[in-house]
């Protein structure tokens, strides 16, 4: 089968020979997505509706005002507020687990199912500014991430993570669970592009990609549901650069403050609140950096491997390591100073093995990598006052996630009041409406928006959301007008390599079928590509498939669905998405699926394991052992359509009773001169919460001569009383000898008989 051009005949027992062209007490979603409409940012002649965020002294949140403790002008002139709620967007405490903290932090975390847009509480897209940042500042920036997703991400937050340097792609932008965002901030390494040499005249590539990234992200945005931020960490929040010539920073101001403008009326109309995070921090200069030459990029570690923290001096890389305290541990300034050595030996390995990874040179003047004190007066970026956002510069916020700014978003007021008649006449379209918001209470501060242009749409009104199969295949949401499931996993064969099988179930009950010349025809198009986490794509695949059903198997088809398989070599470890979109092109509805998979460098010799496969017949355990499978090895999908009475492991739902068998292969368990020492043990979590905390049990080694990869192959009962709702088994394994231990997870669900 191919994917453009070809036409095949094929011959199966159910088919004509036919062509083939290759939801707790939840609100339900029409009464969510009205209460979206009614929490919406809105700009209409009757109302203008606006957002607010209002701290005490100490940052904190301020929640039990009301209309009467609030004044609104617009253009000067005071308006009567119309309406005045308090929304918060705080969940409840996050669940903790019975795991020992030391284990928990040597395995990645428990997955979160995937988001549906009615379950979706904050929507959050991260800038990272490296054209601007030096070495110091990109480990900064992946450090106050970390810390963010680690500890302050709630659930119902989604979450994507750009770059200035990196070009932005739509590719699962979007993601809740923590292992796939961890390894995004993990990819977040020093590019060719970052924190290039510039002189303070010619910063145009870094506004160019702030701009560029924010448009981007605003975009991103439009659609989203819940309250939605964007957190921009930039070395360079000013315009104008650290130069003492007055005309540089006229002329930035004069080429950027109109496209920071519009952008910051994009924003109030998508409803996205900006926040600028100065990566720069407190820090102080050494004598080594104290000037404006550039300075090269390979020397750069030489004298930048020092870290500092809360309240500390920058000290020469060549002073002696801070001591340890009297208890014998290191202290938080010489942790941190470690972190950032191994974080550069990363950096400067990957520039040594491909020097086109280096950037030119170490600029001066900006970041933490080089100082010119001759500085005459900058204009800070103004989309977070413009917007309602915070702007954070002279604190190591990035020690502690995202510092006030995760306060800021825990919650917001929402406003309304009735515009002046002619703020939306034909003759104001172009003219920027000011407002003015005032809080009665003793050491508030208010942060809302500072006007907009007199134009009338909502981003809800304005917004179409586009159905097409590229579309959805790029989707943070999977889309169920047509109901796909997937189950993915690798293996290590000796001979292949890492091998990635999918297995996909396409639900037929919401298939169009058409009649011509007295036969059924079902028509499909479909879309399926593996991609990194970086987002670039591999193995894409476009096929049609046209085929024929008999009447008499028609049923079976509606009851049972219709089957794919798809098989990948994999050439290097690393995380993968596998991807599926499907549309019937009579209908044109569509449904799309994803998979995370996370391939360790097995290497590097390091306790490892596959992933957890469901067994449901001889064939799935013995491609899982083998490695081998009846179906011939395809780069495309494979339809299945044949009667078989297993179920497809696609399929991980189950009924209250049920019982699933899983397997899963231990790899790297060899000894010098004895046998591995293994045990096992299982975790099983529902909505993130533990349920059941298993007993070790000592892995079984019966039969095995060959230690390479050791099978784990075990049974599930449901009780008779387990609750609807997503599950997610966790298998940990240990060596008992050498304390190291790898996990996996398997996600299904558990319905109502």
């Amino acid at each position: 089968m191919k994917t453009a051009g070809f036409r095949a005949l094929l011959l199966i027992g159910l088919l004509l020979p036919g062509a083939i062209t290759i939801s707790n007490c939840q609100e339900n979603s029409a009464e969510k997505r009205e209460n979206e409409r009614e929490y919406a940012i809105r700009i209409a002649v009757e109302e203008v509706r606006i957002d607010a965020v209002v701290l005490d002294r100490k940052g904190h949140q301020i929640t039990d005002l009301t209309a009467k403790d609030f004044e609104i002008y617009q253009d000067g002139y005071q308006k009567d507020i119309i309406s005045c709620k308090y929304v918060s967007d705080q969940p409840g405490p996050a669940p903790k687990s019975t795991m020992p903290p030391k284990d928990a932090k040597k395995i990645p975390p428990v997955p979160s199912g995937k988001l549906a847009r009615e379950d979706v509480h904050r929507v959050i897209v991260f800038i990272v500014d490296d054209l601007s940042m030096d070495f110091e500042n990109l480990h900064f920036a992946r450090m106050g991430l970390k810390k963010f997703i680690e500890t302050q991400m709630q659930t119902g937050d989604l979450i994507a993570i750009l770059r200035t340097s990196y070009g932005n792609s739509a590719l699962q932008m979007f993601l809740s669970d923590k292992r796939q965002l961890l390894s995004k901030i993990d990819a977040l390494e020093w590019g060719p592009n970052a924190g290039r040499a510039l002189p303070e005249d010619q910063l145009h590539p870094v506004f160019d990609g702030q701009v560029t990234a924010m448009r981007y992200g605003i975009r991103a945005l439009k659609n989203m549901p819940g309250r939605k931020a964007l957190v921009v960490m930039t070395a360079q929040p000013e315009l104008g650069g650290t130069t003492a010539n007055s005309n540089v920073a006229f002329a930035y101001e004069n080429m950027y403050l109109k496209q920071f403008d519009e952008l910051s009326d994009d924003a109030l109309r998508a409803g996205v609140v900006i926040h600028l995070l100065d990566i720069r921090g407190t820090q102080a200069p050494s004598a080594e950096f104290a000037t404006s030459s550039p300075i090269p990029m390979i020397a750069a570690p030489a004298v930048s491997a020092e870290m500092p923290s809360a309240g500390m001096q920058r000290t020469p890389a060549n002073a002696a390591p801070t001591p340890p305290s009297a208890s014998g541990t290191m202290n938080a300034g010489e942790v941190q100073r470690r972190q950032l050595d191994a974080t550069i030996d990363r950096d400067i390995a990957r520039i040594q093995s491909n020097p086109a990874n280096a950037p030119l040179a170490q600029r001066g003047g900006r970041g933490g990598g080089g100082y010119n004190f001759s500085r005459a007066p900058m204009r800070t970026i103004s989309v977070p006052q413009k917007t309602g956002g915070l702007f954070i510069e002279n604190k190591n916020f990035f020690l502690n996630g995202i510092g006030d700014v995760n306060d800021a978003l825990k919650g917001y007021y929402l406003l309304s009041y009735a515009p002046d008649p002619d703020t939306f006449n034909n003759n104001k379209k172009s003219v920027y409406h000011r407002i003015m918001l005032e809080v009665n209470r003793r050491g508030a501060t208010v942060h809302t928006r500072d006007g907009f242009y007199g134009l009338t749409n909502t981003a809800e009104e304005s917004a179409e959301v586009p159905n097409a199969l590229r579309d959805a295949i790029f989707s943070p949401f999977d889309n169920n007008e047509l109901k796909i499931n997937i189950a993915s996993g690798f293996i290590n064969d000796a001979k292949s390599g890492y091998l990635v099988r999918s297995w996909l179930h396409l639900d037929a009950k919401d298939l169009e079928v058409v009649k011509k010349e007295g036969s059924n025809f079902i028509s499909l198009k479909a879309v399926c590509l593996t991609s990194d986490i970086k987002g670039y794509m591999h193995d894409p695949s476009i096929m049609t498939y046209e085929f024929g059903v008999k009447d008499e198997n028609l049923a079976w088809i509606r009851e049972n669905g219709i089957r794919f398989s798809l098989l990948l070599p994999i050439r290097k470890p690393g995380p993968y998405y596998v991807r599926i979109a499907v549309q019937d092109e009579t209908s044109k509805k569509v449904g799309s699926a994803y998979e995370f998979v996370t391939i360790p460098d097995l290497a590097k010799g390091r306790l490892a394991m596959s992933n957890i496969f469901i067994i449901n017949n001889d064939e799935d355990a013995s491609w899982v052992w083998l490695g081998t499978m009846k179906e011939p090895s395809q780069k495309v999908l494979v339809p299945a359509l044949q009667r078989e009475q297993s179920r497809t492991p696609a399929l991980r739902s189950y009924r209250p009773g049920e019982s699933l068998e899983y397997m899963a292969l231990v790899y790297n368990a060899n000894r010098q001169g004895k046998n591995p020492d293994l045990e096992a043990q299982i975790f099983l979590y529902k909505d993130g919460r533990e349920l059941v905390k298993g007993e070790p049990q000592k892995v079984d080694f019966s039969g095995l001569t060959n230690f390479s990869k050791i099978p784990i192959r075990k049974k599930l009962v449901l009780g008779d009383d387990m609750q609807e709702g997503n599950y997610v088994l966790q298998l940990l394994v240990r060596d008992t000898d050498k304390s190291s231990l790898t996990a996996q997870t398997l996600n299904f669900t558990v319905k109502a008989k």
